[in-house]
């Protein structure tokens, strides 16, 4: 199975777990490059790969000046709080694994199952 194939499994696993807490999620490199990405029906054409790469940018910018900012700190999440939900950035060794939340999400519940997941996609980067 190809690494996208199965970035791909673990980010419908999450959707499917988390599926009243979360409307899409993606994984990028840092510059944006799109490695795979998951939503519901009604986002999936606003989840596009465009639209994730510029989500992506930005927040790897952002990670990128805050540590030159505060001399080498590193970054882990990023929270970004819209008036329909949120959008979760979490950084895996060289990736991003970006959440889009619905309107009112059980944080707790969002964060609890991104650990998870994070350690499954650095699993799978590592090999």
């Amino acid at each position: 199975m190809s690494i996208r194939m199965a970035v791909r499994s673990v980010l419908e696993d999450l959707m499917e777990k988390l599926r009243d807490e979360i409307i899409g999620c993606a994984v990028s490199t840092m510059n944006g490059l799109v490695i795979s990405s998951a939503a519901l029906p009604s986002v999936s054409s606003r989840l596009n790969s465009r639209r994730i790469s510029k989500l992506g940018e930005i927040v790897s910018k952002m990670i990128l000046g805050v540590k030159e900012e505060f001399r080498g700190m590193k970054i882990k999440s990023i929270t970004i709080k819209g008036s329909k939900g949120y959008m979760i950035s979490i950084a895996v060794n060289d990736i991003l694994l970006l959440i889009l939340t619905s309107e009112k999400p059980n944080l707790g519940l969002i964060l609890n199952e991104i650990g998870s997941v994070s350690r499954r996609l650095k699993e799978m980067l590592e090999r």
